[in-house]
């Protein structure tokens, strides 16, 4: 019976491997537990801070779309503009330009550039070279005759 006993039970080694499992087994899943949570907050964290962000932009893009519109709204009731004084609107859009920094371009319904801050006043100016622009362009002035 003896013998069966020594037979059955683990040398010390056996037994030393198990301990050590049973210490390091734990640890290392709670570290992992620990990493994966870590990871899962940081990702929530960054995808907060990015929308965050892209929310801000947003809302700085549209307050500069808003403020340009209203800059071309106001040109395009121009009193030089509507008795074709075109040396005096051109001298409005360049100060209009002096705030913003942007260009403007005004263009005839048949894609010949009439009037660009991107030149000096009075040089030959191209035909429209963005035709998807000139198309809507296009069917909008079309459009407003027709009614």
């Amino acid at each position: 019976m003896k013998a069966l006993w020594e037979r059955l039970t683990l040398g010390i080694h056996a037994r030393l491997v198990i301990l050590v499992l049973a210490t390091v087994l734990p640890l290392v899943g709670l570290a992992s537990f620990a990493m994966i949570r870590t990871v899962d907050n940081e990702r929530v964290r960054i995808q907060r801070d990015v929308g965050e962000r892209v929310e801000n932009l947003l809302a700085a893009v549209d307050r500069q779309i808003a403020s340009i519109q209203a800059e071309l709204q106001v040109l395009a009731v121009s009193p030089s503009l509507q008795s074709g004084d075109f040396a005096g609107f051109d001298r409005q859009m360049r100060e209009a330009l002096k705030i913003r920094g942007t260009s403007i371009v005004l263009h005839h319904i048949k894609a010949q550039q009439l009037l660009s801050t991107n030149q000096p006043f009075g040089e030959p100016l191209p035909r429209a070279t963005n035709s998807e622009m000139h198309d809507r362009v296009s069917k909008r002035a079309s459009r407003r005759s027709q009614i």
